[in-house]
This record gives structure tokens, sequence and C-alpha cells, in this order.
């Protein structure tokens, strides 16, 4: 056995010892504890995931609606669910708006038109689709823990998927909408296009 067992001090005795009674302490030491210890986690815990969305549009008026949105995504063991689901929906609806809504406009003498709330659409909860949520856990060699940071999730996934979704549909008529935001006008405008 190491040590002295038989030998002991309780905490409170060990404090009182190390903060208030600095002569009983071994030469050279010094008065009081501490303790530091620090985690660096190994490179790479980073979450991963992938987003599929099924659009409709309606070829009179352009206007799209999401029917299905499916979110499957791994930030390895999920410490508490309900924070990683509130940032997936957050980031999802971030980046529809980005996709679907939100555009900066100039007019021809470079004045801003899109400069208030009025005019710069901004997704809402009444405009977003019900998202159907998968976790996954794969497993790691890196860590241990199998934790990995997810934060407000990656809007790049969403924007992806609203892009091949409306490209697929669009694709059968001869139509393309060319670039983000995806607004009722601009599909209309392609669909118009393409019937030409």
């Amino acid at each position: 056995m190491r040590g002295t067992p038989a030998s002991s001090l309780t905490i409170a005795q060990l404090a009182q010892k190390a903060y208030f009674a600095p002569t009983e302490l071994p030469p050279g030491m010094e008065p009081g504890l501490e303790a530091t210890h620090a985690f660096d986690p190994p490179a790479l815990t980073f979450s991963s995931g992938t987003h599929i969305c099924r659009v409709e549009i309606d070829p009179e008026t352009g206007a799209l609606t999401i029917p299905r949105y499916t979110i499957v995504e791994d930030c390895g063991r999920i410490l508490n669910p309900r924070i990683v689901e509130g940032q997936l929906h957050g980031a999802t609806a971030q980046g529809l708006g980005g996709a679907l809504l939100e555009e900066v406009v100039y007019g021809a003498n470079g004045q801003n038109l899109s400069a208030t709330l009025l005019d710069y659409a901004m997704p809402t909860a009444a405009l977003m689709p019900p998202f159907e949520v998968e976790h996954l856990e794969a497993t790691r060699s890196e860590h241990t823990a199998r934790h990995e940071g997810h934060g407000r999730g990656r809007r790049d996934g969403r924007l992806g998927a609203i892009s091949n979704a409306v490209a697929d549909a669009l694709a059968p008529l001869g139509a393309a909408a060319g670039r983000q935001p995806f607004t009722a006008r601009r599909l209309a405008d392609a669909l118009r296009g393409a019937r030409r």
C-alpha cells in the first residue's frame, strides 16, 4: 500500500493547514490549495447532417409550398434534446428565409427599396413547413464522449435542399429559376418564359 492510510485529514482540516498554517507546510510549498485542468478536445468535433425537401410550385402564380421537409442530423450524444431541436428549427427557418424570401432590392438610382421590414420579407412561423427531424449518433474514434458542437447548425444544407428541389420541380417544364430567393414572382416569370 502506498502512503499512510492510517493517517488522514478531512478537506476542512487540509484547507485549514494549507491557508492558515504555512509554517507546517513542506519547505518551498506555497500556501493555499489550487488545481487546474484544461480540456483540449481533438480536432474535427463538429456536427454533420443532411436536409431533404419536396416542393410544389403553382404553375400560374409561382407560389411555392413545402409539403415535406426532413432533417437528419448527427451531433454525437445529445445532452439536451430540446435545445438541439430548437437550434435545428431556428437554423432551418433562417436558411429557408434566405432561399425563399430575403432579398435586398435596389432601384435604378441606387436607392434601397427594401430598407424596412415592411418591404424586406423575413420568415415567420406561419410560413415554415413542419420539420421531420431524425438524430443519429455515429461512433467516432476522435473522442470517447462523442459530444460535438451544434450551435445554430449550418444553413448551407437548407439552401442546397431548396435549390435542388426547385430545380427538380422546374426541369420537366423546361424552366429554370436562376437564383435565390425563389419568390413567387421569380418562379412565375421562369414558368411563363418556358411556356413562350
